[in-house]
């Protein structure tokens, strides 16, 4: 099991009692849908958001081509840690959590819902609209063009942590976020195979979302973790002669692996994974 470090455990008890009156104050963010808004403003962007011990953190939005989140609590005996990020650029997603509790007894005035365990999560989501079209006079038109694409996750479950993704592509008025079924991702690289059918003159959104979430209890089963920051990254084959065009202007443009910021860097040390992952070609169904 990974080892840490905590810097900032609070042993003063009137400090402990501010940390739980900010608990329970920041607590009912936690029940916050996760909507991007993906009808609304420019039909691009991408959205992260992390949730650790009540604390809820976001950040892109509509018109956003890269977005990202970390936050990290060392409390007593818990430790609660999230990651997300999205690039429509590099075409991937990040999503990582973890949670820890080192004892079976709650952190002294504590409220009574932490000593129900300690739980993390991540969720990472792009959009954008992709228009394709046929450059070569010489080239017989394409009347239905069917593009080959793939989806590749990568990452690491331990204890009870779980990971999945949801994908849309079609009409952007027809998605519905909310009903849009999930697909669970298992440790390893998963892939995910489809053809997009897009007609000569045809436009197609697309949308992407990853999540995480760890939850950890005292004892044997004190840690958790969900470690999807190895990326989710999507990619497909274009026929020859046909271009594609993004309303981001920049939808898989950037090819070359991409810094990580020195935040996420950060989290991923803390994380501590260790191993490679067990590699399996499989094929995905959606979660009951």
């Amino acid at each position: 099991m990974p080892t840490f470090r905590h810097p900032h455990r609070l042993h003063n008890p009137l400090l402990a009692l501010v940390a739980a009156a900010l608990w329970l104050v920041s607590a009912p963010q936690a029940a916050a849908q996760f909507q991007p808004p993906v009808k609304t403003g420019p039909d691009y962007g991408s959205m992260v958001q992390t949730y650790t011990g009540g604390v809820v953190i976001r950040d892109g939005g509509a018109g956003n081509p890269d977005a990202s989140a970390s936050h990290a609590i060392d409390f007593y005996t818990d430790t609660y840690r999230a990651s997300a990020a999205a690039s429509l650029g590099g075409g991937t997603l990040k999503s990582a959590s973890l949670s820890r509790r080192d004892a079976d007894v709650c952190p002294p005035g504590s409220p009574r819902d932490v000593c129900l365990g300690v739980s993390s999560s991540a969720r990472a989501a792009m959009w954008d609209t992709i228009e394709l079209f046929q450059l070569a006079d010489d080239l017989p038109v394409v009347e239905n063009t069917l593009i080959p694409l793939e989806l590749s996750i990568d990452g690491v479950l331990d204890g009870d942590a779980e990971a999945k993704f949801r994908f849309f592509y079609g009409d952007r008025e027809a998605l519905d976020v909310d009903n849009l079924p999930w697909y669970d991702l298992a440790a390893g690289v998963n892939y995910y195979n489809d053809v997009m059918l897009i007609p000569p003159v045809g436009r197609q959104f697309v949308y992407i979302e990853l999540f995480t979430s760890s939850h950890a209890e005292g004892g044997a089963n004190g840690f958790s973790q969900a470690d999807f920051s190895h990326t989710l990254h999507f990619n497909w084959t274009l026929p020859e002669g046909i271009y594609a065009k993004s309303a981001s202007g920049v939808f898989l443009s950037d090819t070359a692996a991409v810094p990580e910021p020195g935040a996420w860097a950060l989290m991923i040390i803390g994380f501590g994974v260790s191993g490679a992952a067990l590699r399996r070609r499989r094929a995905l169904s959606a979660a009951a």
